[in-house]
């Protein structure tokens, strides 16, 4: 008997193979995760590693490292806390570097894996403008 995991595994796979036989690469996805601590404060060094485009707080940090997120978890348990851990898709635009998050990232990831040259697109009307700023044009 087959089990809905073995069934999801093998969709990914045959997805994955229907990419590669079009030619196109597929597209890993990405994740960011919120920790949010309770009886400790958020350390210097989670601070230093935090993902620089959000926002990140004494109550909470946004980390793209799940062994960091999961070190600064086991850190407050081990204090008496109840963490909180968010995991989250993420992904980055490579043309404006705009960083897309959950349905957004999703899309992202799709576009990506749209066409030969899916990475190259851009993620949305405002992606241009944002693109050529970065370049020093206007």
């Amino acid at each position: 008997m087959t089990t809905w995991k073995q069934l999801e595994r093998q969709g990914r796979a045959d997805r994955r193979n229907r990419l590669r036989s079009l030619g196109r690469t597929p597209a890993r996805p990405m994740w960011i995760y919120r920790v949010t601590t309770t009886v400790i404060a958020i350390p210097a060094w989670a601070h230093d590693q935090a993902v620089a485009d959000l926002k990140s707080t004494a109550d909470y940090v946004w980390l793209a490292n799940r062994y960091l997120a999961e070190l600064l978890c086991q850190t407050d348990r081990e204090q008496g806390g109840t963490p909180d851990l968010l995991r989250i898709e993420s992904r980055r635009c490579k043309r404006c570097g705009m960083l897309r998050l959950n349905v957004l990232a999703g899309h992202r990831r799709n576009l990506d894996e749209s066409a030969f040259d899916g990475r190259d697109l851009p993620c949305g009307p405002e992606c241009t403008t944002r693109h050529h700023q970065a370049r020093g044009r206007s």
